[in-house]
């Protein structure tokens, strides 16, 4: 009987503690993945910027090239292992149109891609967008080529414009799931504290 009590009154916890165990869970995980990611977010969203405006429906142009928002080639995609979003069988041109179309695919592209090939092509002492742009645009080998003025300058317009502190949503993400986490903890050790107190 004093079993049957005890868990009547810690079975709340124990569920309690499930739910802050993952918050922390996802907490870790969503620091894990930003730390593996070589081209800041900011970073990656004025490459779009900059290549396309981001248009999400930019298809495939009629001269040849890249497609998508970050006009990605068939060839750039298979450097990087082909992602594929595409449910069940299909065919590979479908499988590179699904992807890179699709920003969240494009931009694991991109991610593997510069993580592959990260160098400091304009050899100013740092790897930065700059770089990272450059070697988006034309490859690792020839990464030094100087990006065009346009393209440029809204690239570093962009970045100028994300240097608020609201841009940076996932650290801001991760910080609200840490101290959610901690509160609940506190809540809990307090209520149970309360508990026993009033059992006894």
């Amino acid at each position: 009987e004093q079993w049957c009590s005890l868990c009547r009154y810690t079975q709340p916890y124990i569920f309690d503690m499930s739910i802050v165990s993952s918050l922390l869970i996802l907490g870790a995980y969503l620091s894990c993945v930003q730390s593996q990611r070589v081209v800041p977010e900011d970073c990656m969203w004025c490459l779009c910027q900059a290549v396309s405006g981001c248009n999400l429906t930019r298809g495939c142009p009629p001269d040849g090239g890249g497609c998508g928002p970050l006009n990605i080639s068939a060839a750039y995609w298979r450097t990087v292992d082909s992602p594929n979003i595409t449910s069940g069988p299909s065919s590979k041109l479908e499988a590179y149109h699904g992807c890179v179309s699709q920003l969240a695919c494009a931009h694991t592209c991109v991610q593997r891609y510069v993580s592959k090939n990260q160098k400091d092509c304009n050899l100013d002492g740092v790897v930065d967008c700059l770089d990272f742009a450059a070697i988006h645009k034309y490859g690792a080998l020839e990464c030094s080529t100087p990006l065009p003025p346009e393209f440029q300058q809204r690239l570093q317009n962009c970045l100028q414009d994300q240097q608020n502190p609201s841009s940076n949503v996932e650290p801001i993400i991760i910080i609200l799931v840490t101290v959610t986490a901690l509160l609940s903890l506190v809540f809990i050790f307090l209520f149970v504290k309360n508990e026993y107190e009033v059992l006894d």
